[in-house]
């Protein structure tokens, strides 16, 4: 990979974080209702791509309690 596409990387990376802690420490509950819709939407063996996030962690975390 070259320099400036590393460079994006380690920006996006450490800015997903950011956002993350910045939000979660305002609502921790932002995204529940949200994900709990999305949950219910998708059939057992559904399968998701996250993108564009932050860094996904909340949304990750919440399908894999729910799904395999």
């Amino acid at each position: 990979m070259d320099v400036s596409k590393r460079l994006v990387q380690a920006g996006y990376d450490g800015l997903g974080s950011a956002y993350r802690h910045f939000y979660e420490a305002l609502n921790p509950a932002r995204y529940a209702s949200w994900l709990e819709d999305l949950a219910a939407r998708l059939p057992t063996t559904g399968r998701v791509l996250e993108l564009g996030c932050a860094d996904g962690l909340p949304t990750a975390r919440f399908l894999r309690s729910r799904f395999d």
